[in-house]
């Protein structure tokens, strides 16, 4: 894997972790949400 094929694969996986992120929020799933805002 080069550092082209690693970045696309960090950015595509934040996107898709941003996306759950957004979900367990407004289902009142706080200390998981954030904890993937620490995370990222």
């Amino acid at each position: 894997m080069n550092n082209i094929d690693l970045m696309n694969y960090w950015i595509k996986s934040s996107d898709e972790d941003y996306k759950v992120m957004n979900v367990l929020y407004k289902n009142k799933k706080i200390v998981i949400a954030c904890f993937l805002v620490i995370y990222q």
